[in-house]
């Protein structure tokens, strides 16, 4: 079922962490080849990140156009606010990443797969991430299919302008050992948040069916894999701040970084793009091309950028990555740069609060702008 663990949670005392985000925001798009019929449409205007697709896994990224049409198969991964609608026009989904560390999961970027929709506007599969759904129709509710973890559920947004955001969250649970050959049961904890953040909202399981309403009112739901057993909702008397909290400053530095993305891809290609920006002077270059890097799985391009690493910045970063492997990847080359930092004792598996303390003392160690290994200047 879509809500087979729910937990009553609090929004108060939640601290705001400084992530590093999706810098680029872009949305990636794996698209199939054929002539099916698309179920949703990219949007790209002149404020939008850019857009990339692939017509298979085994297939380059290329940068696709406003309007470009996607079929069921095709995954999307974006970052701050890639943008596309349902067929029909019903329902858009926005792809957001977290600008500024506000938010209470550590999303570096947004991962969704795209579905046949079938008696519902719109339909998906939610890998990781956060995506915002709103309901466009000019009268009437919208309906929308979302997969977790193979079962599914549906969503529908009462009226017009109803909006509600679901962050979907996993990490390995600490001291889970490694397996060559996993089994279906063998699967990272869970964690989802689902937020009214606009009108009325019912979330409808194979046991259960929860309505949301915004704020003020029962506003809030989330699912904690690892504990709870029944779904229960959260009143809210007004929206949590990190729903619409933006770093303006840096997300300026990141549509800076983002242009100059489009523009190399343009003159060579989006991997000699990202291979070069992973080596540049500026921090939100170097920042864009490695979680892209990540997002896109691209792991020897990943490896051999943090290898020869010449700033500390994405590194001691990527030591929050919520992929076990990209955290342990970055840890495996810093204690190898800086063999000081081994008495620290950061684990890849520790809980995030271990691992907040952890890296807290790794940028103590090597303050930010500074080479791994090179000495703090003396005060």
């Amino acid at each position: 079922m879509l809500l087979p663990l729910f937990s009553r949670v609090s929004l108060h005392g939640w601290s705001s962490r400084i992530l590093l985000l999706l810098a680029s925001g872009l949305l990636l798009l794996s698209t199939c080849a054929g002539a099916a019929d698309p179920v949703a449409v990219v949007i790209v205007n002149d404020d939008s990140p850019p857009l990339l697709a692939r017509s298979a896994t085994d297939k380059p990224w290329e940068i696709v156009l406003d309007k470009h049409p996607l079929i069921a198969g095709a995954q999307v991964v974006g970052g701050i606010g890639a943008t596309f609608d349902s067929a029909n026009g019903a329902v858009r989904g926005r792809l957001i990443g977290d600008v500024g560390g506000h938010s209470p999961f550590p999303i570096f970027e947004s991962s969704l797969i795209l579905q046949e929709a079938k008696e519902v506007d719109f339909a998906f599969e939610m890998d990781r991430g956060r995506i915002d759904l709103i309901n466009q129709k000019k009268s009437g509710s919208a309906k929308v299919k979302v997969t977790i973890r193979g079962e599914s559920g549906e969503i529908t947004l009462a009226e017009p302008g109803t909006r509600l955001v679901i962050e979907m969250y996993s990490r390995w649970p600490k001291g889970t050992k490694f397996t060559k050959t996993p089994k279906e049961t063998d699967a990272p904890a869970l964690a989802l948040l689902f937020i009214a953040v606009k009108g009325e909202v019912s979330l409808k399981g194979k046991n259960h069916t929860i309505a949301l309403k915004a704020p003020p009112g029962p506003a809030l739901m989330m699912i904690d894999g690892l504990t709870d057993k029944e779904p229960l909702t959260e009143v809210l008397e007004k929206l949590p701040d990190w729903i619409e909290t933006q770093d303006v400053e840096l997300l300026k530095k990141i549509r800076t970084s983002v242009g100059q993305f489009r523009a190399l891809s343009k003159k060579t290609s989006i991997d000699q793009a990202l291979s070069l920006m992973a080596f540049s002077h500026d921090e939100t270059v170097r920042r864009t091309a490695v979680i892209l890097l990540g997002a896109l799985d691209d792991l020897p391009r990943l490896g051999a950028a943090m290898a020869t690493a010449k700033h500390d910045d994405a590194l001691i970063d990527f030591l929050e990555h919520d992929r076990l492997l990209i955290r342990g990847l970055a840890h495996w080359h810093l204690v190898r740069l800086v063999q000081e930092g081994k008495k620290i004792g950061y684990k890849p598996v520790s809980t995030k609060e271990e691992r907040e303390k952890m890296i807290k003392a790794w940028k103590e160690l090597v303050p930010s702008g500074t080479t791994p290994g090179q000495p703090k200047e003396p005060k």
